[in-house]
């Protein structure tokens, strides 16, 4: 295993661990999370840069979350700091 690390202001470390406690994960897997995520962004982007077409906005899909699920996608695209559209991209 290899290692990367970073230096952080101190208030920065408390709300990162504020959040990885939120999440109930530790700071290291919170960090894990946020590397797979912003690397599968990456890769989704330049798939779609590679993409023929344009996809119409007719072709979008839409889909209805109760309350409390629309709370809780807001809140874990939070955690990730992503817009939580972004973020239900990346789980489909």
């Amino acid at each position: 295993d290899h290692l990367i690390a970073v230096r952080v202001p101190a208030e920065t470390k408390a709300a990162f661990r504020a959040a990885a406690e939120r999440q109930g994960l530790s700071e290291a897997a919170l960090l894990k999370r946020l590397l797979d995520v912003a690397l599968l962004a990456s890769t989704e982007r330049t798939d779609l840069a590679r993409c023929q077409a344009p996809v119409a906005r007719d072709r979008r899909l839409y889909v209805r979350l109760r309350l409390a699920d629309r709370r809780l996608l807001s809140e874990r695209a939070e955690g990730r700091d992503l817009r939580p559209a972004t973020y239900v991209t990346l789980l489909i």
